[in-house]
């Protein structure tokens, strides 16, 4: 329970919320969109990258990447207003079916 909270508290940080919205508000949503699909595409390079040659050369950019998908993750759920309830539900949703998938 305690990391469950850890979780929702992170999505509700209002110092958070705030630099996702002035990022809204300086670029705009569709931009900030078409920003999100571009990180998850070098994500995609970037573990590619990571396949095809030696993981320690690239783990720096791996964890670049990592976090600004993750920041851009964030941010779609404000776009979007998707609620820390709706995001974590459908996350649990998710998991636990991976996780019965996996039961033999």
């Amino acid at each position: 329970m305690k990391k469950v909270m850890q979780e929702i508290m992170m999505l509700v940080d209002p110092e958070l919320i705030k630099i996702y919205k002035a990022a809204s508000k300086k670029w705009g949503d569709h931009s900030q969109v078409m920003m999100c699909v571009e990180e998850c595409a070098e994500l995609q390079k970037e573990l590619l990258h990571m396949l095809r040659h030696s993981k320690n050369k690239s783990m720096d950019s791996l964890i670049d990447e990592l976090a600004d998908v993750q920041i851009m993750i964030e941010q779609m759920r404000v776009v979007f207003k998707i609620t820390p309830l709706e995001f974590l539900t459908k996350r649990a949703d998710k998991l636990r079916r991976l996780k019965q998938r996996l039961e033999p």
